[in-house]
């Protein structure tokens, strides 16, 4: 938000570098979350079906560590999106 209103990145926004045997696992996120619905309120949560559906169609063989990491990382940018006003938390997140 405070990027968007004064078009400068506070140095806080910026994390660690992603290592990169976790590099896959973004990528796979972002992909997962390109195809994401929503429900009138916002966006959904990625869901087991949607896992599913996304490792049946692309071929990609995952661990359970790797479907948890996305599934964390989804659910902090869910609140990350309701925090930025993009969703409502009592209504769209988890």
């Amino acid at each position: 938000s405070v990027e968007r209103q004064t078009g400068r990145r506070p140095a806080e926004l910026d994390g660690p570098e992603l290592p990169a045997d976790g590099a896959h696992v973004w990528e796979w996120f972002l992909e997962l979350s390109a195809g994401r619905g929503s429900n009138g309120f916002g966006p959904n949560p990625i869901s087991w079906l949607d896992l599913l559906a996304w490792t049946t169609m692309t071929g990609t063989i995952t661990r359970p560590a790797e479907i948890e990491a996305i599934l964390a990382v989804d659910r902090v940018w869910l609140v990350a999106s309701a925090a930025d006003g993009q969703i409502s938390p009592a209504r769209g997140g988890r």
